[in-house]
């Protein structure tokens, strides 16, 4: 799976049907989503407690799964409409550890004064 497509099944977790063209970290605040990407360890995604793109190496080639559950001692992945069930051991030793992550804005995150750009997509992406 690719990652635009990877991310709008994440949107989709959320409740969101997003378009691929839309389905992107910069437009999570429109709907009240926070989007944080890096690289980092199963066991600290896994602790943060919400699903995941992560990136998937196999063989030469770059995936992207979403991971809806990281249980101890396997996941399940998301890629393309369908549900795979994976060994930690066999994710540790396949994902870059390369992550997007999306969770709901906090209250103390959302009195901040979004920039006069950022109001003016949100109200027309809403409205669309």
């Amino acid at each position: 799976m690719n990652q635009p497509d990877a991310m709008h099944q994440l949107y989709a977790m959320w409740g969101y049907d997003a378009s691929a063209d839309d389905a992107l970290c910069q437009n999570a605040a429109k709907v009240n989503l926070m989007c944080k990407q890096g690289n980092a360890s199963l066991d600290t995604l896994a602790n943060d407690g919400y699903p995941w793109v992560s990136e998937i190496k196999t063989g030469d080639h770059i995936n992207y799964a979403v991971v809806a559950r990281a249980g101890k001692n396997s996941l399940d992945l998301l890629m393309n409409n369908r549900t795979w069930q994976v060994s930690r051991t066999w994710y540790n030793q396949h994902a870059t550890g390369n992550y997007t992550l999306l969770h709901r804005l906090t209250r103390q995150v959302k009195t901040k004064s979004p920039p006069p750009a950022t109001v003016k997509i949100l109200s027309g992406w809403i409205s669309s």
